[in-house]
């Protein structure tokens, strides 16, 4: 995408976008300060390693694992348990973990308020006037990532929104997101030892396997092999890393997963959630509750009434 100047009294104009959006692009809502969209890109085109710089200011929520790296940052793997964010013509490759390659939804917005939510967190929060996102990547809760999936789902099948609210809610998405992200976005300290590196680099590896199988079983002693280090040690580093255990990291992606296989009329919940490792329909449907505080039948039956 295409945005408008880089600082903060822009004004940003999504016809801009409109006109010039990349190959995989699907806008499905634009005003004057925001854009809304998903984007879809199999791993069998040609252009998948490396589309181009971005241009806007965007959080992306993922759909399909994928492996990203900003060219002035470490990879990172990019999955239903990670926000994105892109400053505008930021340089960046992509690699595979899914089979299928990037399906992901985005969310753009003006700069100014993106810039005015990071004042409204944390004064000199923003990295630079050019650059106001200053991590790559940060946490998505499980609320956060279903409140954003159920607007762009209903936005697909919505021809005629009411753009206040969907404005008011994507607002409200964008400053969450940012507010959980504040603590780790301080300015940064001093680069962390070897150690610390050797514990990202290992989560890291976990995480891109987890990404590619966590619709499959796996056992703590086969992941702990695969990434060279102990059990004891595996656990231990990737909930200091993560904030989660594996098994909840690995859940969570199983149910942000299974948000776009219920909006599949012909699956029924029963398939969903065996389709993406749950023993059984209620342990799949426990699990849900706890994560998003509704059913998979009443989610399914509010998909349609996010605005």
């Amino acid at each position: 995408m295409k945005a408008g100047n880089n600082h903060r009294g822009a004004s940003w104009y999504p016809e801009t976008a409109l006109k010039g959006h990349k190959k995989g692009d699907n806008i499905l809502f634009h005003s004057s300060t925001m854009a809304i969209g998903t984007f879809d890109l199999p791993v069998t085109d040609h252009n998948f390693h490396d589309t181009g710089p971005i241009g806007g200011y965007l959080l992306v929520f993922p759909r399909e694992p994928v492996i990203i790296r900003h060219l002035d940052k470490r990879p990172r793997v990019a999955d239903h348990n990670t926000i994105m964010y892109y400053n505008r013509g930021q340089e960046y490759v992509r690699d595979p973990l899914s089979p299928y390659g990037d399906l992901c939804d985005f969310f753009g917005f003006a700069p100014g308020l993106i810039f005015e939510t990071l004042e409204s967190l944390a004064p000199g929060l923003a990295a630079s006037d050019s650059t106001p996102f200053r991590l790559p990547a940060g946490p998505c809760r499980a609320d956060l990532y279903l409140r954003q999936r159920r607007l762009v789902q209903t936005l697909a099948q919505t021809p005629d929104p009411d753009p206040l609210m969907v404005e008011e809610l994507a607002l409200g998405i964008l400053h969450d997101s940012l507010a959980d992200a504040a603590d780790s976005w301080q300015p940064a300290t001093p680069e962390a030892g070897g150690t610390a590196r050797k514990h990202r680099d290992m989560v890291h590896h976990a995480q891109s396997i987890l990404g590619r199988q966590f619709h499959e079983p796996v056992s703590l002693a086969a992941l702990a092999a695969k990434v060279f280090s102990s059990p004891y040690h595996l656990c231990r580093v990737f909930k200091q890393v993560t904030g989660q255990t594996l098994h909840q990291y690995q859940r969570q992606l199983r149910l942000r997963a299974s948000l776009a296989r219920l909006a599949e009329p012909a699956m029924t919940a029963t398939e969903a959630g065996i389709d993406l490792g749950f023993c059984n329909p209620s342990h799949f449907s426990q699990a849900f509750r706890q994560a998003f505080r509704l059913t998979p039948r009443q989610y399914r039956a509010g998909v349609n009434n996010a605005l």
